[in-house]
């Protein structure tokens, strides 16, 4: 099966005249037909690493030295949004089981033990939301105690040649990573590393070393070099160009690379990021906020005149002391108008542009369908838990609606990993295993992590009705897996033996319930009726009981 498999790829890659010699110049010219979108991604994630204060344009009429001494205020709304709408998928992460074999599920339960891998996945969520997909690499180390590690590249990282008649399909994925080292006199010099990976093909490229500048985001930086900052025209750099360094045989087996997408690839690979608009959105507010804080500056320091003073005044400011003002004199000697000093300010309209900022983001952000709860916290603490439940609902309802997808995801890493690991090391099992991954990925329910009281009888009615046990509700609530669960509920029933053991031997009655405590709702049950006291009438007798 293996084998057929592997010449319908070669066969199809023949047909269709697929190699590394066909991108070759692509990848020695530095890319150039992939310079937009890499410097929108690029982009992208400066903001969202919040390094956007120097993306803020110079004004034509600012030399160098105005435009540094100018105040600029910039907002952080691209790292809250995305950080927000993937907060919540990986906390906790789903357990995961391969169901292809003890061996092979304990083999890869420790490669993901050894990379954090619902640390690197979550951070892989939020850079597919800001850039539409992220690339998780394995690259194998030889080491016993940590034979694989998983990589992540951003979309400004990768570039991705998919099959001429699957857009969803890569064949080919360079990876693009800048290196540093420093030469004589403390200089420091850069270049641009290519790696290119097919099926069965590896190989490098190098880009020339450049003197770092002293700003490392001006043109001729890096990826920035694409770039359009601070009104300079972008223009293709040379030394962006690589130059091969190496060749070999892939000895993965396959292209060492799997997704994580922001949605599920339909028609183009880099689809359903929505950094760009979010970006734009927040220069703008970038550049109200900037002139917003010239302004303030301003009419905190107003201009100051005098008006018919003499000549051969001069101001002179002393704390707590008044100084006064010497008219103008006339031919005569005599003063010839009463002297005036005022001061010159404009309207200080803070509210007003906070106000349009405001309206402007809350609209992008509906635009982007994106929850205003996301940034916007409701800082009332009168809120019944129905209230602070339903504000959270979009919030809950995304991270369900990922979680299918995440678990497809999950499964092609699953296999990815395996497959590479056994081609490289030789081994069959985890060839085998890799080939068609089974794996089951359990995952939390997304809840409100509030103990409010409809939680409590919520989950009261599901343990009564059988719905779901008491390991489960407890997995949920403290956000661990049903195994530890399971640890934690016998630990409790441990200690609650020991309490009840230690207040035996001190003779010591338990504790009685509280008192007018409410009962649960589901399986409550009524109080009979206390007996009268002697001498106190019976309200339930009968009229034949009072006749007798």
């Amino acid at each position: 099966m293996i084998d057929d498999a592997e010449d319908a790829y070669d066969e199809n890659a023949a047909d269709v005249g697929l190699s590394l010699d066909m991108i070759e110049g692509e990848i020695e010219a530095g890319l150039p037909m992939h310079a937009g979108r890499l410097a929108q991604a690029w982009l992208n994630e400066e903001y969202f690493n919040c390094r956007n204060a120097s993306f803020i344009p110079r004004r034509e009429s600012e030399d160098w030295r105005d435009y540094f001494r100018r105040p600029k205020r910039t907002s952080k709304i691209t790292r809250k949004v995305v950080r927000e709408l993937s907060k919540d998928l990986y906390n906790p992460g789903p357990t995961r089981k391969l169901e292809n074999g003890a061996q092979e599920d304990a083999w890869l339960q420790g490669v993901y033990r050894t990379n954090h891998v619902n640390a690197l996945l979550q951070n892989a969520e939020r850079k597919a939301a800001l850039n539409g997909a992220a690339a998780i690499q394995a690259v194998a180390t030889g080491r016993a105690e940590k034979p694989i590690q998983l990589h992540l590249w951003g979309a400004h990282e990768t570039v991705v040649w998919p099959w001429p008649d699957d857009p969803t399909e890569p064949w080919a994925v360079c990876t693009i990573q800048i290196e540093r080292q420093v030469v004589g006199g403390g200089r420091t010099e850069e270049r641009l590393h290519y790696e290119v990976w097919s099926r069965d093909e590896h190989r490098v490229y190098l880009s020339t070393w450049t003197p770092v500048t002293g700003d490392q985001r001006t043109p001729g930086f890096g990826l920035s070099c694409f770039t359009n900052l601070f009104g300079v025209a972008a223009e293709y750099m040379p030394m962006m160009s690589g130059l091969p360094a190496g060749s070999g045989v892939n000895p993965y087996g396959v292209i060492p690379f799997e997704f994580v997408h922001a949605e599920p690839v339909v028609s183009d690979f880099w689809e359903g990021g929505i950094g760009n608009p979010l970006r734009e959105a927040n220069a703008e507010i970038d550049r109200e906020l900037s002139e917003l804080a010239e302004h303030t500056r301003e009419f905190m320091n107003p201009d100051r005149f005098l008006r018919n003073v003499n000549v051969k005044f001069r101001r002179e400011k002393v704390l707590g002391r008044w100084q006064p003002l010497t008219p103008a004199m006339n031919a005569e000697g005599d003063a010839a108008q009463q002297p005036d000093a005022f001061l010159v300010q404009g309207r200080l309209a803070v509210d007003d542009v906070w106000s349009n900022i405001m309206r402007y983001a809350n609209t992008t952000l509906e635009e982007l369908d994106v929850p205003l709860v996301a940034v916007r916290d409701d800082a009332s603490t009168d809120l019944s838990g129905v209230a602070v439940v339903a504000k959270q609902l979009p919030m809950l309802s995304r991270t369900r609606s990922r979680q299918a997808p995440a678990t497809e995801t999950e499964e092609r890493v699953a296999g990815m990993t395996l497959t590479a690991a056994g081609n490289f090391y030789g081994e069959p099992r985890l060839l085998k295993a890799g080939m068609q991954p089974k794996l089951n990925c359990l995952w939390p329910e997304p809840k409100m992590p509030l103990p409010t009281p409809e939680r409590d009888a919520e989950d009261a009615a599901d343990v009564e009705s059988g719905r779901k046990s008491v390991v489960r509700i407890v997995a949920e609530r403290n956000g661990v897996t049903l195994e530890q669960a399971r640890e934690i509920l016998e630990q409790v029933i441990d200690e609650n033996a020991w309490y009840a053991d230690l207040l035996k031997k001190k003779g010591v009655a338990p504790p009685e319930p509280a008192a007018n405590e409410p009962a649960a709702k589901t399986g409550e049950t009524e109080t009979p009726p206390a007996e009268p006291a002697a001498g106190e009438p019976d309200d339930t007798t009968t009229e034949d009981d009072e006749q007798q």
